[in-house]
């Protein structure tokens, strides 16, 4: 008998052969295994060393440093009042820098570094002082008067009982709150509430009190209502000083030292008298020129002290907004930013600018602050300028060397011209000093001619 081997039907062989061929065929071989990448070594840990500044001004951007070791990309930085910090570029292991505006409250507010957005535990620490910024400084009697931004007025001056050369101690004082301006002269303080009324403490020698104690007063006291701005005139002459006021209805008004309205009479007029309306601002600078701006532009000037004309205005220029006035040396913005000056000791005095005939100094200006013998102009772009004396460094350039225009400073939101002592607020909100502002220097021991940085409270 003979078998017949079954017949197998294609498809079916056709899948075995393609199993077999996915396990190796019909063989032992064993495909090969790629063995997984070994772990990473563990990389070590973030340590800082130290997070500055320790303080910081409110409403002014703030870089803080840290510096440490192993210090990564992504890492949190929490600080209380500053929202949306950004690390900036070009940071390292040992050096990082994160950015904020400070906002909220004066005081210590919490500050907290982690290694990362992730974690919550933190690797750092510490607390950080919110200052108020300045508004305003003046110089009175080798002592700054100091507005800041939240209306309170302080005096800053040196302890010269305890400084010495190598260590030198401040003292802080605070005189009153809820103003909006300030103004001084050689031996006095004067400040605007925010109600107008005017305030005046320090000497009375000159009858700059008005209408408050004739003996002058160590602490303010009101001695008018109603004011806008006031202006010094008459520093450093043997006629003494005078006050120019503008009260909030644009009239003007005169008092102190040789202020009488009577032609050709040099006595004082304690009680202030109108002399002018209708004016929106006033030129400050302690020397020079006395003038006031209306709100068209209008630039006005007056005669003081003895003159067969006192205290009658008469229009000397147009389009300015701004203007000051040291030793026969004026200086006006004007409304395109344009910046003029004239007067025998301005710039350019070879080309003998007169108020009639100005000399443009520059463009995009639009700050001026006037000393006894000098200017000191900001342009938009933060540079700092001076003109005129600097004899005793008071332009900040490092030099003694005077004329101008010179730059000085770069970086710079606000400027205040002193007698002999010019500070700056940079964007940072850092205050600096030239030497002779006194604050932070010593008879004998003065640095090198230039800005350095003051201390802050």
């Amino acid at each position: 008998m003979k078998f017949l081997a079954p017949r197998l039907n294609p498809l079916v062989v056709a899948a075995l052969l393609s199993a077999l061929s996915a396990c190796g065929g019909g063989n032992n071989a064993t495909a090969p295994v790629t063995p997984p990448p070994p772990p990473p070594p563990p990389q070590p840990a973030p340590t800082i060393s130290g997070i500055a500044p320790a303080t910081a001004i409110l409403t002014r951007p703030t870089d803080f440093e840290v510096t440490g070791t192993d210090l990564v990309d992504g890492m949190s930085f929490q600080l209380a009042g500053c929202t949306a910090p950004t690390e900036a570029a070009g940071g390292s292991k040992t050096r990082r820098v994160f950015s904020c505006t400070p906002s909220g409250t004066t005081g210590e507010h919490a500050l907290q570094l982690s290694a990362s957005a992730s974690v919550t535990s933190s690797l750092f620490s510490k607390t950080v002082n919110y200052l108020t910024p300045v508004a305003k400084v003046g110089e009175v009697n080798s002592k700054l008067t100091v507005l800041k931004e939240d209306g309170s007025l302080w005096i800053w001056e040196n302890d010269w009982d305890k400084s010495t050369s190598t260590n030198i101690v401040t003292m802080n004082t605070r005189l009153g709150s809820n103003f909006t301006d300030i103004e001084v002269g050689s031996y006095f303080g004067m400040a605007i509430d925010a109600g107008g009324g005017l305030w005046a403490w320090g000497s009375n020698n000159d009858g700059v009190f008005a209408e408050g104690p004739q003996a002058g007063s160590s602490t303010p006291v009101q001695i008018g209502k109603d004011y806008a701005k006031v202006a010094v005139k008459g520093g450093n002459t043997s006629g003494g000083e005078r006050m120019a006021g503008l009260k909030r209805d644009g009239s003007l008004w005169a008092w102190g030292s040789r202020s009488t309205p009577v032609p050709d009479d040099y006595h004082s007029q304690l009680l202030p008298h109108q002399f002018g309306s209708g004016f929106s601002d006033l030129a400050t600078g302690t020397t020079g020129l006395a003038m006031a701006l209306k709100p068209d532009g209008g630039l006005w000037s007056w005669n003081e002290n003895i003159s067969p004309t006192p205290f009658i205005p008469a229009k000397i220029g147009d389009g300015y907004q701004m203007v000051v006035s040291a030793y026969e040396a004026n200086y006006g913005i004007k409304k395109n930013g344009e910046l003029w000056a004239w007067g025998r000791n301005a710039v350019k005095r070879d080309l003998a600018a007169t108020v009639d005939t100005p000399v443009l100094v520059g463009q995009d200006y639009v700050s001026l602050s006037a000393g006894s013998y000098y200017v000191m102009a900001l342009k938009a772009d933060g540079t700092l300028w001076g003109f005129g004396s600097n004899s005793e460094g008071q332009f900040g350039d490092g030099t003694s060397r005077g004329g101008g225009p010179v730059q000085s400073a770069t970086g710079v939101r606000k400027v205040w011209a002193g007698k002999s002592c010019t500070v700056i607020e940079k964007r940072d909100g850092t205050l600096w000093a030239t030497p002779f502002c006194t604050l932070g220097t010593m008879p004998g021991f003065l640095p090198p001619y230039g800005f350095h940085r003051l201390p802050q409270y």
